[in-house]
């Protein structure tokens, strides 16, 4: 049997943050590993940010917690 973790996060952000964020994010989400899957798209200013992997629940977690910690910094580093 096959387990599929997915974990879908929506960030509502300023104008043109949002596509920003897609941009810094994006060249980091390259080369992963092949039973892990990560999406990116941006709608109206929020950014849409969907990782998912078989087999591997902890994988997404810890993904999803660098993918946010990654966002933080970014983020904070362009509003100083």
């Amino acid at each position: 049997m096959s387990i599929t973790s997915r974990v879908t996060i929506l960030l509502n952000l300023n104008e043109g943050v949002a596509d920003m964020l897609y941009k810094s994010l994006g060249p980091d989400n390259v080369k992963i590993p092949s039973d892990m899957d990560i999406k990116m798209n941006v709608t109206n200013d929020v950014l849409c940010i969907m990782v998912s992997s078989s087999n591997n629940p902890s994988r997404v977690t810890h993904t999803v917690d660098e993918i946010l910690s990654h966002a933080q910094m970014i983020l904070d580093v362009t509003q100083t």
